[in-house]
């Protein structure tokens, strides 16, 4: 939320010593505080369909259509409602009789919240009308034939095959709210805390295939800037940020399409191997073209997974004549909780004769267990900043990151293949568990350097030229991130 921001710092690819774990750029926002002033804002941002164009994807769309058939149905305008409102209020915290802040305590609390319905349109090719009564010259097994229900009827024609056209909205909403305390402990010391809590949701659909999917983010954070001598200064940050996501499918009637019987759902969710649709999934395709046409669709839980993350991070600064010497540590330790599918069963049908048959081309059945990972992150740097003179700065450090391997929560495991089987996987084999997914590797010294000059300073012709030279590691977290036990 932008009224919550006070300055955005980005750098660039050479960075100094102080910035890792990444190779790309960096981004630092300073969140704004409050004053000895009371002062709040509250806005409101519209948009709405009535307001608007005819979509161009939806006016191309149906001129294809046209081209082909000049009676289709075509798709009419979507529609669009966004609603984006919100405000901030900050000043002294004051208590009457009690407590007043002026000049030591404040707070800053701000809340954004996003109403959207996006508009769109589809056509998707969908089972013509006799292979869904099993009347078409090609044969469909008696067992397929409920499945072929759950598409909508076809209205009208798109690549030379049955289709289904329609504009429909897929709404989502988004909740920021934060709450900053910034408090004067003596002239020298200032703490302050931040908490944020974002819920969102975002609905989107392929015909009457739905996803729903919910999201949490909150981070918790406390800070503290000292003066510990005239020369000297230190930053202390500590952080806990917890982001969760579960994204679940499901069919409803849409554009006229049959739902699932319950016998229908104990297929697709084997009850002997505990699953259901909140903790497995089931995805179902038919690739043949001709009657059939290209359809596919999911239900069931497609992710349930939670990041957690600590951080602590301490910088010292001492300024020594033209220097501004700055180390510091940055400890990081990820939990990530992969939740993948209890059970998990996938078929595909791409030949006529396996439709007929009712055997699917493809069928992969397969079960996964949670595993909590732990992943840590140290990092050390020592750097200098070196006024040269008025136009001449350089800055030069080096950086430490030490990033043991992941591993998991108490008695989990992750288990890998050996060594030779990555060499020959046609003969694969898991190492033992507890193998260490990756060595260590401790010589992960970063030297950097960088400098600016001021070519000319004078007003409103500024030029600066910059230029670095670094080496930097990024981490391997992604990928333990989505480590899995089975």
């Amino acid at each position: 939320f932008l009224g919550d921001i006070q300055e955005i710092n980005v750098q660039g690819s050479s960075y100094p010593a102080e910035f890792g774990r990444t190779s790309g750029g960096q981004i630092q926002i300073a969140t704004r505080p409050g004053t000895n002033t009371y002062h709040g804002d509250v806005f409101e941002y519209l948009r709405n369909s009535d307001f608007d164009a005819y979509n161009s994807y939806t006016k191309y769309q149906n001129s294809v259509l046209l081209a082909s058939n000049p009676s289709a149905v075509t798709a009419t305008k979507p529609v669009l409602r966004q609603n984006d409102f919100g405000g901030v209020l900050g000043g002294p915290i004051r208590i009457p009789f009690l407590y007043d802040g002026r000049s030591k305590s404040f707070f800053f609390v701000s809340h954004e919240t996003v109403l959207l319905d996006q508009p769109n349109s589809l056509a998707v090719n969908v089972p013509s009308a006799c292979s869904r009564t099993n009347t078409c010259a090609d044969t469909v097994a008696t067992d397929l034939l409920p499945y072929l229900q759950f598409a909508p009827p076809p209205n009208s024609i798109y690549n030379g095959l049955p289709a289904y056209l329609s504009s429909y909205v897929n709404p989502s909403d988004s909740h920021a709210t934060s709450l900053r305390l910034d408090h004067q402990l003596t002239s020298k010391v200032a703490l302050f805390a931040r908490a944020s809590y974002t819920p969102s949701a975002v609905l989107s659909r392929t015909a009457n295939n739905v996803s729903n999917g919910k999201y949490i983010n909150a981070t918790y954070t406390l800070g503290m800037n000292a003066a510990l001598s005239s020369h000297i200064a230190n930053e202390l940050r500590a952080n806990y940020s917890r982001n969760a996501g579960h994204n679940l499918y499901t069919l409803d009637t849409f554009g006229g399409a049959t739902l699932q019987t319950a016998a229908m759902y104990a297929q697709m969710f084997p009850t002997t191997y505990g699953a259901s649709t909140l903790n497995s999934t089931f995805v179902f395709g038919i690739y043949t073209g001709g009657d059939i046409g290209y359809w596919a669709w999911q239900v069931g839980t497609y992710v349930a997974n939670t990041q957690r993350q600590f951080n602590l991070v301490d910088n010292v600064s001492w300024a020594v004549r033209k220097h501004v010497y700055k180390f510091g540590v940055d400890w990081r330790q990820l939990f990530p909780i992969a939740a993948p599918y209890t059970y998990s069963q996938t078929v595909a049908y791409y030949g006529m004769s396996n439709v007929a048959s009712g055997i699917p081309t493809m069928g992969i059945a397969q079960s996964d267990d949670q595993v909590t990972v732990h992943i840590p992150n140290y990092a050390f740097y020592a750097q200098d900043t070196w006024r040269v003179s008025k136009k001449l700065t350089v800055n030069y450090g080096v950086r430490f990151d030490f990033n043991p391997a992941p591993h998991g929560s108490g008695s989990q495991q992750l288990y890998e293949v050996t060594a030779a089987s990555v060499l020959n996987p046609a003969a694969a084999v898991l190492a033992p568990g507890g193998t260490q997914l990756y060595p260590t590797k401790y010589g992960t010294f970063q030297p950097r350097i960088g400098a600016s000059y001021v070519v000319r300073d004078k007003a409103n012709y500024e030029t600066i030229v910059r230029g670095g030279f670094g080496i930097y590691y990024d981490t391997n977290d992604d990928a333990a991130a989505v480590a899995n036990a089975y």
